[in-house]
């Protein structure tokens, strides 16, 4: 099945009430068509060339079981699309997924679009005006989306760079068109010039390079605890 963007919607299909997600797919899949910009009018940002939606939603749908995962379901997720055009990525985060939807765009004509149709159908979704260079709340959201921003390369990487290293322990971050990747962090998904990576604490993947030389009494393993993380290690 694919969507009318000629996307695979196998992600839609495996979810309960993947009709009803088929529809607002594709309904958003036209909204984007028509928002296009492809303008050199700003001189330090893209126009809103927007990742295709369909495909957008494969990675996210791999973000959201991956948050589930770690919170049982419990916890809500915080999505926050960086240069959010006219809202169309926040809808499905919304309805699709059940986020909650924050986004934010340097252009006051696109934030009052996505205003306009992300408040019609809830709410409860926050989306503002703001120049990414000046943003400095990246540790405040659990899941976010990132598509090339700025045109200057030196700006994206410090940007990237910022990003990385300010979001917070099993956050998960969707990147597109990265001029960098994240080190030692999971990489959960690829699409294309698209990937999706889930920031872990340094004390990842340490039980598979330590051991225990000497044995006390009758113990055959030690449970560690790392001071960043407060993860329990257990040592064979």
């Amino acid at each position: 099945m694919l969507d009318i963007a000629g996307n695979d919607m196998a992600w839609i299909l495996k979810r309960p009430t993947r009709g009803t997600d088929a529809l607002v797919v594709n309904e958003l899949i036209g909204m984007e068509a028509v928002s296009i910009d492809l303008s050199d009018e700003d001189d330090h940002a893209f126009g809103y060339r927007p990742y295709p939606l369909g495909a957008f939603g494969a990675m996210l749908d791999v973000a959201v079981e991956e948050w589930n995962k770690d919170h049982e379901g419990h916890i809500r997720p915080r999505f926050l699309e960086v240069g959010c055009g006219p809202g169309t990525k926040l809808v499905l985060a919304d309805e699709v997924f059940h986020l909650l939807a924050y986004g934010f765009d340097v252009s006051p004509k696109y934030v009052q679009a996505a205003s306009e149709l992300v408040g019609a159908r809830d709410d409860t979704a926050a989306i503002w005006t703001q120049d990414v260079r000046a943003f400095d709340k990246w540790h405040v959201y659990d899941i976010i989306f990132l598509n090339r921003p700025l045109r200057d390369y030196q700006d994206e990487l410090r940007l990237e760079l910022e990003v990385f290293g300010q979001m917070e322990v099993g956050s998960i971050l969707i990147l597109g068109n990265g001029l960098s990747t994240p080190d030692s962090w999971v990489k959960l998904a690829t699409g294309v010039a698209a990937a999706v990576y889930k920031k872990v604490c340094k004390c990842h993947g340490v039980e598979d390079v330590l051991k225990i030389d000497v044995i006390v009494a009758e113990a055959t393993h030690y449970v560690l605890t790392c001071k960043i993380c407060d993860r329990s290690l257990t040592i064979s």
